[in-house]
């Protein structure tokens, strides 16, 4: 006996709202830890404007961003592999900035430098001469730790040191 209702064939619709999870990273380049981790590329998009051209003209929320981009150095210290593909992954944050006049206060974020400085020497600097975005990573980077340098501090050496692995003159400063 054939049912007297009509059996839905249209697939179900995937579930939207605060119930539905935004897709993370791809697994290449998930953490180590095993803890569900923040989507970085989603903090990422949500701190800063762009404009047509995804060249950043304001970081709206610097806490935010700061929390993507430590989120990217840490993902990117757990990635199994060459140094080259810890840079690509870093590149994927697209960080062009149309001025670099928020930078001081970029610089400022709470654990920003520490996490900076601990990927640079895990990286290959050599990549950037293949791929723009990794240029944009190190564009940001660099500088945001030479604002750092302005006021006497017990580690400016080892930043010092850490930015000239990467072939960039500073100003001599005396420490």
């Amino acid at each position: 006996m054939a049912p007297n209702h009509s059996i839905p064939t249209a697939p179900c619709k995937n579930p939207v709202g605060p119930t539905a999870k935004l897709p993370c990273a791809p697994p290449t380049a998930c953490s180590s830890s095993g803890q569900n981790s923040p989507d970085n590329f989603a903090l990422l998009q949500r701190s800063v404007k762009r404009d047509a051209h995804q060249v950043i003209l304001a970081v709206l929320q610097l806490p935010l961003f700061a929390q993507a981009v430590i989120g990217f150095c840490r993902v990117a210290a757990g990635i199994p592999g060459t140094q080259a593909d810890r840079a690509r992954y870093l590149g994927t944050m697209q960080l062009r900035f149309a001025n670099q006049a928020n930078f001081p206060r970029i610089a400022k974020q709470k654990g920003l430098f520490d996490s900076l400085t601990a990927t640079l020497p895990v990286i290959d600097h050599d990549a950037a001469n293949d791929s723009t975005n990794i240029q944009s990573f190190l564009t940001f980077a660099l500088p945001v730790l030479t604002k750092l340098l302005a006021p006497p501090m017990s580690n400016a050496p080892e930043i010092c040191s850490t930015i000239c692995k990467f072939h960039l003159s500073i100003p001599d400063r005396r420490f």
